[in-house]
């Protein structure tokens, strides 16, 4: 076979495969670091270019790592404060959250935007979508683990499209130390200690009238 008649092989055996598929929408958490007993936001981001859709399903779930202590659970409703930060159908559609009075968990939260359409269309976008506030106890430490599949078998997606997937983590670290009672019981008498000095002294700068 010549080159070319190679050539024009591949050639017609490329185009009898269809075109060439853009790259795989996607959906991504993004890293968090926290201090233990504060609240912060876990933001889901989303990627798609030019694909056909008419919704993106998001549910994302808390996953404790062996030897964590404590925990970070996301903050329960009412009231509902999930967040909308992006949108790929401005003022389209509808934006659904699913607070934890909705899941019926604390580790789960998770939202579902569409275009007001079951009719699939271009949609191009990236950027923040979806912020789940997210809580810490006073105690807690280590890393947890923020899935965007359940372990009930929920997942994110695209509507109608396959999805890559990226999950992200929340990194806990000590806060602000707490005294323990025994700290407490040293302060306390450090104050009495103090109050009964600045007595004495107020004492000794009155003027005597013998």
């Amino acid at each position: 076979m010549t080159p070319f008649r190679g050539y024009l092989a591949a050639l017609l055996s490329a185009l009898a495969a269809g075109p060439i598929s853009a790259e795989a929408p996607t959906l991504s958490v993004g890293d968090l670091a926290m201090l233990a007993g504060e609240t912060g936001m876990v933001v889901v981001s989303g990627d798609i270019d030019g694909q056909s859709t008419f919704g993106v399903e998001i549910m994302a779930e808390l996953v404790a790592r062996p030897g964590n202590t404590g925990t970070v659970t996301f903050t329960e409703a009412p009231p509902v404060d999930i967040l909308q930060v992006g949108d790929p159908w401005p003022a389209m559609g509808a934006f659904t959250p699913f607070d934890t009075d909705m899941t019926s968990s604390p580790d789960r939260n998770g939202s579902i935007d569409d275009s007001g359409s079951w009719i699939p269309t271009p949609v191009t976008f990236s950027g923040p979508m979806t912020a789940f506030p997210v809580v810490t106890t006073p105690d807690a430490q280590g890393v947890w683990d923020v899935t965007l599949a359940t372990s009930d078998g929920d997942s994110s997606f695209w509507e109608e499209l396959d999805t890559t997937l990226y999950n992200g983590t929340i990194t806990v670290t000590g806060g602000q130390a707490i005294p323990t009672v025994s700290e407490w019981g040293l302060i306390v008498l450090a104050l009495l200690l103090i109050g009964a000095g600045v007595l004495v002294i107020a004492h000794r700068l009155e003027p005597r009238t013998d």
